[in-house]
């Protein structure tokens, strides 16, 4: 009985400690519900997707980061030309971007990409899948 209970004491706290470690190793967080696709365009043969992303930085420092996404269904119907597109600032002078500590920020994020013929969005929704690499 007492082996059991010692179990049972050890399991939980493991349990309780690899919950917590979830949360906290969110460094960077995107905002889904407050985010959304705005428009595209295609100027010079180039298609900028225009993207309003919020995230949070759920750290106590400033953090610098670049960010992609994957659009798959835009390339099968034929607006652009690669799948992962990198995400640039509204003037499309750089590709990294700065978070304060502890804020949550409304970036305008410019994804671009090639071309391939169709004038056509697959949808008006976000990317499916935004990722955030952080910079050392």
């Amino acid at each position: 009985m007492r082996k059991v209970i010692i179990f049972f004491v050890i399991f939980n706290n493991f349990f309780v400690f690899s919950c917590n470690n979830v949360k906290e190793n969110i460094l960077l967080e995107i905002l889904k519900e407050k985010s959304y696709f705005h428009e595209f365009e295609v100027i010079n043969e180039k298609v900028l997707i225009r993207c309003n992303i919020f995230i949070k930085n759920n750290t106590k420092n400033n953090v610098s980061f670049k960010i992609n996404a994957i659009f798959k269904d835009d390339v099968r119907t034929g607006l652009i030309k690669q799948e992962i597109l990198e995400g640039y600032n509204e003037d499309l002078e750089t590709n990294i971007f700065t978070i304060s500590a502890n804020e949550i920020v409304n970036f305008t994020v410019i994804f671009l990409g090639e071309f391939a013929g169709q004038y056509q969005k697959h949808n008006r929704e976000l990317p499916k899948k935004i990722n955030i690499d952080i910079l050392k």
